[in-house]
């Protein structure tokens, strides 16, 4: 489980995993990554590591 609130520009996440923010949930599964982008964006990967 991560806190959207304490990732920064560029933080990688590999799935399985939870991020938690107070409007939202994003959930990885095995094989899902994700980045936080330059504006501070979630971009995700569906079903590739990194």
């Amino acid at each position: 489980m991560y806190d959207r609130l304490k990732l920064h520009r560029a933080d990688q996440i590999a799935g399985p995993a939870i991020i938690e923010e107070p409007t939202s949930t994003t959930i990885l599964h095995t094989g899902d990554a994700m980045t936080v982008g330059e504006y501070g964006e979630l971009v995700l990967t569906i079903g590739e590591l990194f």
